[in-house]
């Protein structure tokens, strides 16, 4: 990917007007081939405009608005192309417009999509389907922490730091010097149709003085190591100060990390990469931090090489003063790195703090900032750094300057100085932490009301999850049984179901075709996982806001509705429906040490929570699913029939 560029268009009159939507798509498909997103997404729209029942086209449009995080538009587009879209490959924008409500806070849109998408998108391999999940638990973990703020009083470092491109990766010097990354002075190309910039205009890496209480005589940081065709940056002095840490990266931001040598007269020389331990060939290593841990030098750094946890993950090597060179990088760990990208890391030292950004860990936008405490082995769950010091935009390089009393951030949040819209481009933010005696409490306006409001909201969120799913094994539970009624909770069937799994795999191995078997074992443990496993992961997300609105004073109805597979009489599967009806009443009973007793033992009449039967047998399957005593692999073990033997909770109520 291309840097993004400044562009110019100068129109003239019906020599533009004579493009057709296919040419102005091959002027969108050019510049988007060169990285010029800015241009493409100009294209693009004039296509749309002319074409706009045109799916597509709304889908290129919205990539490209997506590409510089013109998030307002690219919502608008998104939209557009899941209204109109037909073919099973356009699918993908209602993905990309959940991602876009998010990035513009509309919690509860994103979450209805990312959720329905997890759900229906056909290629359940897809990586976006594990992100959707994700984010739709995201999304809920937002709503819930709107009111959550951090001790952080943001301003943005304008003054001659500040343009209308982007700065990001500020580092503070001993000397108050800020070192940053910029992309910034760009020259500007006129002609008939739109152009790119100057193509030597790199990333390269500056240095702002402070005086008289600003940010003032902005400089290349040093002739020497700025490249002419190279884009440089993220640049971190050794603890000692004697070397200088930095990312050289080609036009595609592919990168590795070199350092050079400080000299007598203060000119930086001798620089050259890093070993191979740390840029490892074929991986993109970046963002790298040194700092002193238990007497030696420590490099973090993010990198998407091999043996990762997935996407860009936080490294660290130690240096070897032997070997005057780094040791084999380890991995963070899984309470750090994720399936999704986790950069920006800086430790601070004197706590034991690693900050870092990630776009997986729940939170409030795309990148947010997290932080989390130990030693380089064993370190807790991250915490999200709180609204203020993230946003629902792009929150990164948060680092954290103790002697000097600041800590430093990029975001493009709304408000950033931007060129291409209001998300479009990265400034640096100073951040000073407030006292905490000192924190100002705002008094929330009809405190009842708000808290109504967020229990109407959390109502919507549980209704988003239903019809909810929940499966048995075969004449599960009490098997060969006439009973209406059953000792065993939901629990304690899920776990003798899932532990079955294998049992399901040879099964349906053996009923598919010879060119269907790897495409069967597939599906058969993408149900186990994302039907069986993800119906009780659900489950418990519902109860636990079923509980916050019984603690808060209100009557729920819960609905439950009960089907079995064909292979009985449909009076016994009636009863047997009942069964798997009374296992879950048993789960809510023995939920969290009987919590929900009290609200649904009450007297006749004041019980607070009312659970709704409504048991149905064979007349609810569906006619293909066999009901073949003989053949069990298809009756029993088949995905169509075992998709049959579930319960459902189709409806919740909030009767006052």
């Amino acid at each position: 990917m291309r840097i993004l560029l400044s562009i110019s268009l100068v129109l003239f009159g019906n020599a533009l007007l004579a493009q057709t939507p296919k040419q102005w798509e091959s002027y969108g498909d050019k510049s988007k081939e060169e990285g010029d997103h800015y241009g493409a997404a100009i294209y693009y729209h004039k296509a749309v405009v002319i074409d706009e029942d045109n799916p597509a086209l709304w889908l290129k449009y919205g990539m490209e608005l997506k590409a510089y995080n013109d998030y307002d538009r690219a919502e608008e587009a998104f939209q557009a192309a899941w209204d109109k879209h037909l073919l099973m490959d356009q699918q993908v924008s209602q993905f990309w417009l959940a991602t876009m409500q998010k990035h513009n806070g509309h919690y509860r849109k994103a979450f209805v999509n990312f959720d329905d998408f997890y759900q229906n998108y056909p290629n359940r391999t897809s990586f976006l389907v594990q992100k959707a999940k994700q984010e739709a638990i995201s999304c809920r973990w937002a709503m819930s922490h709107q009111t959550d703020s951090s001790n952080f009083k943001l301003e943005n470092v304008e003054d001659a730091v500040s343009s209308e491109y982007s700065e990001f990766s500020p580092y503070l010097m001993p000397d108050r010097s800020l070192l940053f990354t910029s992309l910034r002075f760009q020259k500007k190309s006129n002609g008939q149709e739109l152009m790119k910039e100057d193509e030597d205009q790199k990333i390269w890496l500056y240095k702002a003085l402070w005086k008289d209480s600003a940010w003032e005589e902005v400089v290349a940081f040093d002739t020497v190591l700025n490249p002419e065709h190279q884009n440089f940056g993220n640049a971190c002095p050794s603890p000692d100060g004697k070397r200088m840490y930095y990312s050289l990266c080609d036009d595609h931001f592919n990168c590795s990390i070199w350092k050079a040598e400080l000299a007598a007269d203060g000119s930086w020389g001798n620089a050259e990469p890093l070993n191979t331990m740390v840029n490892e060939a074929g991986s993109n290593n970046t963002q790298a931090q040194a700092v002193e841990i238990d007497g030696k030098e420590i490099l973090f750094f993010s990198s998407n090489r091999l043996r990762g946890r997935g996407g860009m993950d936080i490294w660290y090597s130690t240096y070897d003063e032997r070997r005057k060179a780094f040791s084999k990088p380890r991995n963070m760990g899984k309470n750090v790195n994720t399936p999704g990208d986790e950069i920006c890391p800086f430790w601070l030292a004197d706590s034991n703090h690693l900050y870092f950004s990630s776009d997986w860990h729940e939170g409030y936008g795309g990148f947010d900032v997290f932080m989390t405490k130990g030693t380089l082995n064993s370190l807790y769950r991250p915490k999200n750094m709180g609204l203020g010091i993230n946003t629902s935009a792009n929150d990164l390089y948060f680092k954290r300057f103790s002697e000097q009393g600041l800590s430093f951030l990029t975001s493009n949040r709304k408000g950033s100085i931007s060129l291409k819209g209001q998300t479009c481009c990265n400034d640096i933010y100073m951040a000073k932490e407030i006292p905490i005696e000192k924190v100002e409490v705002v008094k929330e306006p009809d405190p009842v009301v708000l808290k109504e409001e967020k229990l109407e909201e959390e109502l919507e969120v549980v209704k988003d999850l239903l019809p909810l799913s929940l499966y048995f094994h075969n004449d599960q539970p009490n098997p060969r049984s006439w009973s209406t009624t059953t000792d065993l909770s939901y629990k304690e069937a899920f776990g003798d179901y899932h532990s079955m799994l294998e049992e399901y795999v040879t099964a349906n191995r053996h009923i598919a075709k010879h060119h269907e078997t790897d495409s069967m074992v597939e599906a058969t443990r993408l149900f186990f996982k994302e039907d069986v496993e993800g119906g009780i992961n659900k489950l418990d997300q519902v109860m636990e806001m079923v509980k916050h609105q019984l603690t808060s004073g209100h009557q729920i109805e819960l609905t439950i509705k009960g089907f079995a597979s064909p292979l009985a009489r449909s009076d016994y599967n009636h009863n047997l429906t009942e069964r798997r009806i009374m296992s879950l009443v048993n789960y809510f009973e023995r939920y969290d040490d009987g919590f929900f007793m009290k609200y649904i033992s009450a007297a006749e009449g004041k019980a607070q929570l009312i659970l709704k039967e409504e048991p149905f047998g064979e007349s609810t399957a569906a006619t293909h699913i066999s009901d073949d005593r003989d053949d069990h692999r298809r009756s029993v073990y088949g995905l169509t029939a075992a998709k049959e033997r579930r319960i459902e909770i189709i409806r919740i109520n909030q009767l006052r």
